[in-house]
This record gives structure tokens, C-alpha cells and sequence, in this order.
């Protein structure tokens, strides 16, 4: 079936042939942050670098995710990312803020991309679904 861990699988295997094994940045959007970041894992001696942009939320497997709640003192998924978001440090060494503005450089640089693409999206949309058109609704 089509789950994450066949988009990853199917990530690596393009990122091999057409990297050819030398080392890369990968950026990813939405769900494509979390398979960007399961790219990453899965090669990690070649990946120098995440980018993440809105990225979705982890995805876990049950048992993962109820020994994380478990962990989380009752604190809600809310919480946690707003727990995250004051303490970046809480996350390790596997967060590093931009080296140049920090967080707020980030928030800027999401607020420009979104401003940028909002209204492209209904000629995007009419562009890559040509067949109907008049359904496109932005």
C-alpha cells in the first residue's frame, strides 16, 4: 500500500541514482517535510542538510506514539510544540536555528513564501489540472 515508509523507500532509491552517492541538501513541504526528514535519517552519512517549510506533523507508529503521550505529562500535541517553539534547544542537537536571524529570519522567510505563492494558486491549480478548469476554487 502506498504509507510513508513507501515514499521514503521510493525517495532514497531516486535520491541514489541521481545524486549518485555524493552528499545533498533536501527540503521538503508540508508532508513532504516528514519525508524529506525520513530521506535524511535513511541517508544520513549523505545528507548535510533539512530544509523544512510547514512541515506536517511526525508520523509514528502506534506504540511510538503512545509511549510519547505517555512521556508528555498530559500536556496536549498544542503544548508541546508551543513548549518546543519558546526552548528550541529542547529538541537537541537535531534542531539548529538559521545561522543568520535566527528563528525570526525563519518566520519571515515562511510569511514572504506563502504571501508569494497565495495568489499563484488558482493559475497553478488550472495549470496542473488542465481537464476542468472552471473547478478550481482559490
Amino acid at each position: 500500500t502506498y504509507t510513508q515508509h513507501l515514499w521514503e523507500a521510493q525517495l532514497v532509491d531516486f535520491t541514489l541514482e541521481v545524486m549518485g552517492g555524493r552528499p545533498f541538501v533536501v527540503a521538503g513541504n508540508s508532508i513532504g517535510g516528514g519525508l524529506a526528514s525520513g530521506l535524511a535519517s535513511n541517508l544520513r552519512s549523505l545528507c548535510k542538510g533539512v530544509i523544512l517549510c510547514n512541515t506536517a506533523g511526525r508520523l509514528l507508529e502506534r506504540d511510538e506514539f503512545a509511549a510519547e503521550l505517555a512521556a508528555a505529562s498530559g500536556q496536549s500535541v498544542g503544548e508541546q510544540t508551543l513548549a518546543v517553539r519558546e526552548d528550541p534547544g529542547a529538541l537537541g542537537e537535531a534542531y539548529q536555528a538559521p545561522p543568520v536571524g535566527g528563528q525570526a529570519a525563519l518566520d519571515a522567510f515562511g510569511w514572504v513564501l506563502i504571501n508569494f505563492l497565495r495568489p499563484q494558486v488558482g493559475s497553478l491549480l488550472k495549470k496542473y489540472y488542465p481537464r476542468r478548469p472552471d473547478a478550481v476554487d482559490a
